[in-house]
């Protein structure tokens, strides 16, 4: 037989003993990484060996190497001549490095390095291919009688380093989330009282002054100004606790076509919007109204990012996983520098002007993903547009098919229970211009004593109140007047804890006619 051919040595002692040594006393990846590949070269017999990962625009770069010049790395770097086979994660055995046409670009670099064969081992971890380890040898190999134990288990201790890191990285992501969300938290309820009241009268307002003046005018600037508060302010809160008590089953697949037409408007004349979607249903547990703000917060970056035009591309396929669906959204737009791409989900980092962007979307985005219990990852580079990929699980339910809404009826007999007296006023004089007949009481107290002298058809109440709180209240309503429906009402950002099952929840900031919707709602049943 030509050439050598590597076997492993007999005595593996040593070499192990030095590579556990180092692993016990480092916890930089960089040092495993290199640890791991110094033991190759020590025990398999071939003197040189890489181990290359995926860098955040998905192209592989070196990781970490022993016996390779800088000048093989700098030519190498970056080229993957059998992308389909590492998609698909398999390994690659090259006896002789001529003989392969794929190779044929990169003849001149092999020659100078003295490379005659090489192999490649996939990392895959997770259902996905996480980087590539590679053996390298001056001399044509018989890849079948080589003994390649050792260099498998190294592929599989390198994939264990790399879902460490991985998982490393969305442990702290989660913890910053939680800290920003608790910080958020705290101011809250009171922020969220003095939007709604600030809400409601500026919408009692509007109704009363006559369109087509400037005080009306006045007044649709300051409401449209009040509600993009309140969004951003919803948006803020809910990125680090994201709500999941909406979920249902949902057809991605056809939810995707349902809002394209919107999309495309989105686009423009000057940018064209392609969707790739598998033809079988794409089942998975979530809220159409957030799923419908994570796509349309990519595709508005998305433009955002090609002030010149180009393609924004959705595409919804199978994951990997097959108990995963994975929706994508490409644009060619101008890309991210590696500096952007570790901080893209971060709130309230925005790379966009002053006015034009809060910091909040893709954060928003991540937690709508995680929400559903998934993940969201980017990869981009300058210049070459930027791509969003999700991983979220499928569910195994069918989709609900939609049913039709009952009218609503007409006047309804309502008592509002409000321990604030600016909420408490706005929100009376609100409900009785929609032609609700509407009580009010301050507390769960004087709720009940209302509720044992008069007929209502609703008792909405906020959740945190003096001597009788909105819980405790909605519990003896259900109690001792069973057809009178509650609605609970509330400034925090966390579910309350203990709401009788079948209660809604109204989370605040809310414009009036939110608060009159839910209500018809309810007596509509």
């Amino acid at each position: 037989m030509d050439g050598i051919e590597p076997v492993l040595a007999a005595a593996w002692t040593q070499p192990l003993v030095r590579l556990c040594h180092r692993l016990a006393n480092t916890n930089d990846l960089n040092d495993m990484f290199q640890s791991v590949v110094q033991a190759l070269v020590e025990t398999t017999g071939f003197s040189r060996a890489s181990v290359l990962t995926f860098d955040g625009a998905g192209v592989m770069r070196f990781r970490a190497w022993q016996g390779l010049s800088e000048h093989y790395r700098r030519k190498v770097d970056g080229h993957s001549p059998w992308r389909a086979d590492e998609r698909n994660a398999r390994p690659q055995f090259i006896g002789d490095v001529r003989s392969v046409p794929a190779l044929h670009e990169l003849q001149p670099v092999f020659q100078s390095e003295g490379i005659q064969a090489l192999a490649f081992l996939p990392l895959v971890g997770g259902g996905r291919l996480l980087g590539k380890f590679m053996l390298y040898s001056e001399h044509p190999v018989q890849w079948r009688g080589i003994d390649n134990g050792f260099a498998l288990a190294a592929a599989d201790l390198l994939t264990s380093f790399l879902l460490r890191e991985e998982a490393s990285e969305k442990l702290l992501h989660a913890r910053r989330m939680e800290s920003l969300g608790l910080m958020a938290g705290g101011i809250a309820h009171d922020f969220n009282n003095l939007l709604t009241t600030i809400l409601g009268y500026v919408a009692l307002i509007r109704e009363e002054t006559v369109r087509g003046t400037p005080a009306r005018g006045y007044v649709e600037v300051l409401l449209h100004t009040t509600e993009r508060a309140a969004e951003l302010t919803k948006q803020l809160l809910g990125f680090a606790r994201p709500d999941t008590r909406a979920h249902e089953v949902v057809d991605l697949a056809e939810f995707v076509a349902e809002v394209r037409p919107s999309f495309e408007r989105m686009c423009g004349p000057e940018r064209r919007l392609e969707v790739v979607a598998a033809a079988e249903p794409m089942l998975v547990l979530g809220s159409r109204v957030q799923l419908h703000q994570l796509l349309l917060n990519l595709v508005q970056n998305a433009c955002d990012a090609m002030p010149a035009g180009g393609a924004v591309t959705i595409v919804l396929q199978a994951a990997a996983d097959p108990d995963a669906v994975e929706l994508t959204v490409s644009d060619t737009g101008i890309g991210m520098d590696e500096a952007t791409r570790a901080r893209v989900f971060d709130p309230l980092f925005t790379t966009k002007s002053n006015g034009r962007g809060t910091g909040l979307g893709l954060a928003t985005c991540y937690a709508i993903v995680a929400g559903m219990g998934g993940e969201i990852s980017v990869r981009s580079a300058p210049g070459h547009g930027a791509s969003f990929v999700m991983r979220v699980p499928r569910a195994r339910t069918p989709a609900p098919r939609p049913t039709s809404v009952a009218p609503d009826k007409p006047v309804a007999r309502v008592l509002l229970v409000e321990d604030q007296d600016d909420v408490r006023s706005m929100l009376v004089r609100a409900l009785r211009t929609m032609g609700f007949a509407v009580a009010n009481a301050v507390n769960g107290r004087a709720a009940m004593s209302m509720l044992a002298e008069q007929s209502f058809d609703v008792v909405v109440s906020d959740v945190v109140m003096p001597e009788i709180g909105g819980i405790d209240l909605a519990h003896m309503v259900m109690e001792r007047w069973p057809d009178v429906h509650v609605l609970l009402v509330t400034g925090f950002v966390d579910a309350p804890e203990g709401v009788p099952e079948g209660v809604p929840v109204l989370h605040k900031p809310f414009l009036p006619r939110e608060l009159g919707h839910r209500i018809r709602m309810l007596t509509a049943k």
